[in-house]
């Protein structure tokens, strides 16, 4: 059973996301991406490259989002 979950704060000004094992914090990405910045409203493309890491190595996290 994976355990795993990715927490996101994505604010209009920053990035943050959180990759969780059950209530856990083991790794962090933190960027000046804010969702103001992101171009055409474009949410996916920008938030993939800030996470890819993460679901390579655990496909199909799930992810709780906030702002």
């Amino acid at each position: 059973m994976n355990n795993h979950w990715i927490a996101i704060d994505w604010g209009t000004s920053n990035f943050r996301a959180f990759l969780m094992n059950h209530n856990q914090c083991i790794d962090t990405v933190n960027a000046h991406c804010g969702l103001l910045s992101v171009p055409d409203r474009q949410f996916d493309a920008a938030l993939l490259p800030l996470i890819a890491p993460w679901l390579a190595q655990h496909p199909n996290l799930p992810l709780l989002m906030a702002g």
